[in-house]
């Protein structure tokens, strides 16, 4: 499946790119992110970047998705210490917006916090997008690629037994009896 037919846009975020960070730590958003920005969040969208996560990157993502995610997670109850974790991570996310010229920059805080230098790796990851320091999203991804190989053999060794199961249930045996 093409991901674009005859010029229409995706409205999920995909692939990745990377931007210079100039010395005002403002990085351009490359052309088909911008169009995926504006087809899902609007002409001129609020966006907001922030930690959201355990990963070591920020996201970027609208403040209306923004909101739906912490209403979500504020529902946890009031006295766990996850709650509380997540009430500070309200510390740790600003409004930000994009210049005609499809630039963003970064809130000094959250740039340091990600160990964002001169570069950085825009990650679509659907209804949002990471960004992340080179060498930490070379790392990340190269777990990734590994969680996905222990996926795929988990899920190939699920289906065997599946079949297994199967094969057994139409024989009328069970599958611990021969």
């Amino acid at each position: 499946m093409k991901l674009e037919q005859a010029g229409a846009v995706v409205r999920k975020f995909v692939g990745q790119n990377r931007s210079t960070v100039d010395p005002k730590g403002r990085f351009v958003v490359g052309r088909k992110v911008v169009a995926q920005i504006f087809a899902n969040w609007g002409a001129d969208p609020d966006l907001v970047l922030g930690v959201m996560g355990g990963d070591r990157c920020l996201t970027l993502c609208s403040k209306s998705e923004w909101f739906e995610r912490r209403a979500y997670l504020e529902n946890l109850p009031w006295f766990s210490s996850d709650n509380a974790r997540v009430r500070r991570l309200n510390a740790l996310v600003e409004s930000v917006e994009m210049d005609p010229q499809n630039r963003i920059t970064f809130p000094a805080m959250l740039r340091q916090l990600a160990a964002i230098g001169d570069e950085v790796v825009l990650v679509g990851c659907g209804d949002y997008v990471e960004l992340w320091n080179p060498d930490t999203w070379q790392e990340a991804q190269a777990q990734l690629l590994a969680d996905v190989d222990a996926l795929q053999r988990a899920g190939e060794l699920r289906s065997r037994d599946l079949a297994t199961a199967t094969s057994a249930a139409n024989n009328g045996t069970t599958s611990g009896n021969s």
